[in-house]
């Protein structure tokens, strides 16, 4: 091959800079109802609420 440079490429998404850490809870079922209608992204929509709380002080 000439002394060209191979690269693997694997599948799937490349390494995020920061990982988050997997947490089990538990939830009122109709809180959990509640946040599950409002569509999809329930941990995305769960994390940016917590972090906003946590931010205005309120946690």
């Amino acid at each position: 091959m000439n002394g060209a440079k191979v690269t693997v490429r694997r599948p799937g998404r490349p390494k995020a800079p920061v990982r988050r850490q997997a947490v089990t809870m538990r939830m009122d079922p109709d809180l959990l109802a509640h946040l599950r209608a409002s569509g999809k992204g329930l941990q995305s929509r769960l994390h940016q609420l917590i972090r906003a709380a946590v931010f205005q002080g309120k946690l």
